[in-house]
């Protein structure tokens, strides 16, 4: 122990000789404060704050995502010279590493089927050479926040996709949750990311909204307790980054689950007391017993004002209430649409004026009105000590993020910890923990293999399994059917397959057009399912809604909100056929939103989107003997809808009426939003 003590102190000594050698003490003189790791942070953050021009100050604010052409080669790789010359002044955020955005063939918020997203490697490849350009080769060397959406899981290529958010909801266990997010976290790390636009702790009271599976329902309470959950899963319970951890956005700010007619981005007309009993209480509760990095505002205005534009709401309750010490951060073009959407104002620099006085700190997706601040702040519209408050900001949360000393990743390693077995195996745990039960008369389940018979599988998503919006690609997705035919040969019994009804032509969310199946199609389909099953012994029904018809509308030219719940399509055409003839059914509810019908089975399951399994299917949960869960069940949360009128027109498919989409409030600017 002695000699071990002695080498140490002798190390030591050495060390301090070391640095007291000259060359070692003008080094470590000329090195600036701020990139000295072991000062205070609020030291750093004034150190550097000091040495920055305005202009440096204001690119902190500004992100980058469908410009990103500006800073990419032709092949769509990051250009450390393009960069230089489109942002010589540094830049603050980069939008969605993994995605192809500012090329030729562009994705959106996922995979819209233009071109896939880059891999875990390619991401990380991607990131490091935007750090090194931003740490290396800038003035100051101020890394970038690097941002992803990560609802249920990130959404990047071949990543581990969970639950929908609704669907964790349904599981109420903050515990399970807390660990699904840690995953996620994982993931998006390994590839560079460091803030995610999650969690959605909106409450959601309309259930005619495309964005319902987005939430964890209408309870503040749930919502709440999902969302902290959520939060520590992400970000942990220290300020300071852990290296397998991200910063989280808690969106969206606020009483945007509850829009007149629910049409997307509609205005929220409530009081409020209903802000504060309702609204309010998850992101308080989040802020104060959490860490949490940043709040997005909300795209909806409350009593005529826009929330990008609500000091009230982004300063007096936030920060002054709550004691919000986090980042403001806009949803994606909710600056312009202070012009766009809601006449509030008349050019770019009136826009980037409110919203800064509200109190946004960083305007995404691109550069449209705070690229501007420089120019407002000469004409004395915003001042210089407005700015340093933002700035000063945004840098603690990068010294609090490490990215200062480290800010690459092992791009060999990215895909390695993508995706891994434990992963896929907490993927099927949260799905099977989210099943919930509605109706079980007469005891028709848990099925028994040996009893069933015969079994007739029926419905188009029974084999092409919707994982809900907000979603990639992920490496594999275990079907209902594939579940099936698994316990078939395991249990022995005959299993058969038909379509029986289909919904639309495609489910991909991110494209606008939504082709739905023609009557002529369906009618066929319906009659061959209707032929099997007279030969069936047990049938079990697969129906619901897909990523087309359950989602963000976030465009006039891309639906998602729902004027009834009535089931889309033909789908009632096929269940009446079916229960007609009087044989047991099982019905599996894959949506992403209540739904009605007036002819239910005995025994309904209802699930939500519940992600994937890259596993074969093990011993399926209890209330269905059979199947291995892929989306999961609803909670059965009171549903209160309005009788509110708002702008807003319908598309009609061929399909009968019931598949009608109402369209979002006009919008100029056609993209994916957060």
């Amino acid at each position: 122990m002695k000699r071990r003590q002695f080498l140490t102190s002798l190390s030591g000594a050495a060390s301090v000789a070391a640095l007291g050698t000259p060359a070692a003490m003008a080094a470590a003189a000329a090195r600036p404060l701020y990139k000295d790791p072991a000062a205070p942070v609020p030291a750093r953050v004034k150190d550097l704050l000091g040495r920055m021009t305005l202009e440096e100050k204001v690119a902190q604010m500004l992100c980058i995502w469908q410009e990103k052409g500006i800073i990419q080669d032709a092949n769509g790789e990051f250009s450390a010279a393009k960069a230089a010359k489109a942002y010589p002044n540094g830049l603050g955020m980069l939008a969605r590493p993994s995605d192809r955005q500012g090329g030729a063939e562009a994705g959106g918020a996922g995979d819209s089927g233009a071109r896939a997203n880059r891999n875990a490697q390619e991401t990380a490849t991607y990131t490091n050479a935007a750090q090194k350009w931003a740490v290396e080769q800038t003035r100051l060397g101020i890394p970038l926040f690097m941002h992803e959406e990560s609802l249920h899981g990130y959404v990047a290529k071949d990543a581990t996709s969970f639950p929908q958010a609704i669907a964790l909801a349904s599981t109420f266990d903050p515990p399970l949750v807390r660990k699904v997010f840690s995953v996620a976290a994982r993931e998006m790390r390994a590839r560079g990311a460091n803030l995610a636009l999650a969690p959605v702790v909106d409450v959601a009271r309309e259930p005619r909204w495309g964005r319902i599976e987005e939430t964890f329902g209408e309870d503040p309470h749930v919502c709440a307790e999902m969302g902290k959950a959520a939060v520590l899963g992400f970000q942990g319970e220290e300020r300071k980054l852990a290296k397998d951890k991200v910063f989280t956005t808690l969106k969206h700010m606020t009483g945007h689950g509850q829009p007149e007619s629910g049409t997307n981005i509609g205005p929220a007309e409530v009081t409020e007391r209903t802000l504060r009993e309702e609204f309010f209480p998850p992101f308080e509760r989040i802020i104060k017993e959490t860490n949490a990095a940043a709040v997005m505002p909300s795209y909806n205005e409350i009593g005529g004002l826009p929330s990008h534009a609500n000091h009230w709401l982004l300063h007096k309750v936030l920060r002054e209430e709550w004691g919000f010490k986090g980042l403001t951060v806009s949803d994606y073009f909710g600056v312009k649409e202070l012009i766009t959407r809601h006449r509030l104002a008349d050019m770019p620099k009136d826009a980037a004026t409110r919203a800064v006085k509200a109190g946004v700190d960083i305007e995404t997706p691109d550069a449209f009105g705070y690229q501007l601040l420089p120019q407002l702040v000469k004409e004395k519209k915003v001042s210089v000590a407005e700015i340093d408050t933002v700035v000063s900001r945004i840098l603690e949360w990068k010294f609090l993020s490490g990215l200062f000393e480290q800010p690459y990743v092992d791009a060999a390693v990215a895909d390695s910890l993508t995706a891994t077995p434990e992963a896929v195996a907490l993927a099927r745990e949260a799905a099977a923990r989210a099943v919930v039960l509605l109706k079980n008369d007469k005891g028709l389940l848990p099925l028994d293999g040996k009893k069933v018979g015969k079994v007739l599988l029926l419905g188009t998503h029974a084999k092409d399994t919707p994982i809900g919006g907000y979603s990639d690609v992920p490496r594999h997705v275990v079907s209902v059917y594939e579940g099936l035919q698994a316990e078939s040969q395991r249990q022995g019994f005959q299993l058969e397959y038909r379509e029986g009804v289909r919904i639309t032509e495609e489910r991909i969310w991110g494209k606008d057009e939504i082709i739905f199946t023609p009557p002529q199609t369906n009618a066929k389909l319906i009659a061959e399912a209707v032929a099997a099953a007279r030969n069936a012994d047990t049938i079990i029904m697969v129906l619901g809604d897909n990523e087309q018809t359950s989602r963000e509308a976030w465009a006039d030219n891309h639906l998602g909100d729902r004027q009834t719940l009535d089931m889309l399509g033909q789908q009632n055409e096929l269940a009446k056929a079916i229960f007609d003839l009087g044989k047991p059914t099982v019905v599996f509810l894959l949506n992403g939103r209540p739904c009605r019908s007036t002819c239910w089975p005995n025994a309904p399951t209802r699930w939500w989107k519940a992600g994937t399994s890259a596993r074969k299917p093990a011993t399926p949960p209890p209330t269905s003997c059979l199947a291995a869960p892929t989306r999961a069940a609803r909670c059965r949360y009171r549903w209160r809808a309005t009788s509110a009128s708002c702008r807003s027109s319908t598309i009609t498919s061929q399909a009968p009426a019931a598949a009608t989409l109402t369209a979002a409030p006009s919008r100029s600017t056609r993209s994916a939003m957060a």
